[in-house]
């Protein structure tokens, strides 16, 4: 099932969000001012749902005067998850702002009544996808 880029943009933009955190860092070295050895961030991130889905999207950006606003993002990440029957499925892509043409795509799918996961991690480029590992987990119990 396909979720419209109207729909998403609806509950992203309607959705309560929490307030943004800012976090500096401190690189080591010797710098000529103050600001070249900080490196303040801003992380923002939002939820909703839409229907029977779950709906979560963030960004992490950079916190400096610039004249170019393009250059802020670092990066983006959505997640869409729902309950499938006794599965509990879920799908998250994480985009670097630098390189907007690929995703790193985090699929999970859990059966907590029956101890069953798996997780596949990919890479996602225009029309194509790749899968990098997936790992899965099952509690095995016999009877004798």
């Amino acid at each position: 099932m396909k979720i419209s880029t109207v729909t998403l943009l609806s509950v992203i933009g309607t959705a309560a969000a929490s307030g943004p955190q800012i976090s500096v860092s401190v690189r080591d070295g010797s710098f000529d001012s103050l600001s070249g050895g900080l490196d303040p961030t801003l992380t923002w991130s939002t939820n909703g749902s839409s229907g029977d889905y779950d709906l979560e999207f963030g960004l992490e950006a950079n916190v400096r005067a610039t004249s170019d606003i393009a250059s802020l993002p670092k990066s983006y990440w959505g997640k869409a998850s729902r309950e499938m029957g006794a599965w509990g499925v879920s799908a998250q892509a994480d985009i670097d702002a630098s390189n907007l043409s690929s995703a790193d795509i985090e699929i999970n799918a859990e059966n907590a009544d029956n101890d069953v996961s798996v997780k596949v991690l990919g890479s996602a480029t225009g029309s194509s996808f790749s899968v990098s590992s997936v790992e899965g987990k099952c509690f095995v119990f016999f009877l004798v």
